[in-house]
């Protein structure tokens, strides 16, 4: 399969975008002003240096790989993604896409049923970024391949010696060329996506004034409660040194019974050393078992 070429030349050293002696804008500019701005506030810069230093060599030796140059010692998480069963055939890595007059940007992974990867080393996968750059990367990739129509798009998270491959939901192609549309004349934007969501949630303000008030009322039994386990656990450990220096095993009330049991050792499994050095035996015997969604409730001072 022949992929259409991009005109645009990439400076690697400098990380810019140019054709015909203008300079395009990438597409991770545009996720951070119009998306997700602020994505990275508050880290410090040493760190997300050191991430983005990670994050370049990963991304590296998989292009080196899927190249045909090979690499001598891959990174555990490189070996594991390159390993996977869900991983097919790849016929590009770094795939430059442009509109040719404004944006343009490196596509990590493409193979050959034209699904879309892009790698990420992050401590978390943010989903709704990569909907976004995928959906953008997608776009770009048909109006450059006019023939051809990208299956699936996925976020290959590479870290901590581990691979996992995701389906990331694509975005309509309208709401990229109209976000695309703004970014290119440089004009306000509000995010669609994000208008609906926050509607739904207005619609239910009086459910969740209601959940804010049963939230603060669990969270002051809760605290009364912990309060009483203080008291209690003071108690028994007095009472349990008592029993224990008069050598007695149980003792009954009306409404109690008191039993004492002695001192022990019990051996767990230290799962995560597990994976860690003997990551094959961790992978042999680990059971995956699905968890539903949930809600995630915090009380605000």
């Amino acid at each position: 399969m022949e992929l259409v070429k991009s005109r645009v030349e990439f400076n690697e050293v400098e990380h810019t975008y140019t054709l015909d002696g203008k300079q395009l804008r990438g597409i991770t500019g545009i996720l951070h002003e119009y998306i997700c701005p602020g994505k990275y506030d508050g880290i410090p810069q040493a760190t997300l240096a050191a991430a983005a230093a990670r994050g370049h060599e990963i991304h590296s030796q998989c292009q080196m790989i899927i190249d045909g140059f090979g690499y001598a010692n891959p990174a555990p998480e490189v070996k594991a993604f390159f390993d996977t069963p869900l991983v097919t055939s790849f016929i590009a890595a770094e795939y430059l896409v442009s509109d040719e007059q404004n944006f343009a940007s490196s596509i990590d992974i493409v193979d050959d049923d034209l699904n879309l990867y892009d790698i990420k080393t992050t401590s978390t996968l943010d989903k709704e970024y990569l909907s976004w750059q995928l959906s953008i990367y997608a776009y770009l990739f048909e109006k450059q391949n006019p023939t051809l129509k990208v299956k699936g798009l996925y976020g290959a998270h590479l870290r901590d010696g581990a691979a996992i491959i995701v389906p990331i939901e694509r975005i309509d192609d309208a709401i990229v060329a109209d976000l695309l549309s703004a970014a290119a004349d440089g004009l306000p934007w509000a995010n669609p996506l994000k208008e609906v969501g926050e509607s739904l949630m207005q619609g239910a303000a009086n459910d969740l004034a209601r959940l804010a008030d049963i939230e603060t009322a669990i969270a002051d039994i809760e605290a009364k409660a912990k309060a009483y386990a203080a008291e209690r656990d003071q108690l028994k450990d007095g009472l349990l040194a008592l029993m224990q220096q008069n050598g007695v095993k149980t003792f009954e009330t009306d409404r109690l019974k008191l039993s004492v049991r002695e001192a022990s050792t019990r051996t767990t499994l230290d799962s995560a050393a597990v994976k860690k050095d003997l990551p094959e035996v961790f992978e042999k015997y680990a059971k995956t078992s699905p968890v539903k969604a949930s809600l995630t409730i915090k009380i605000k001072e």
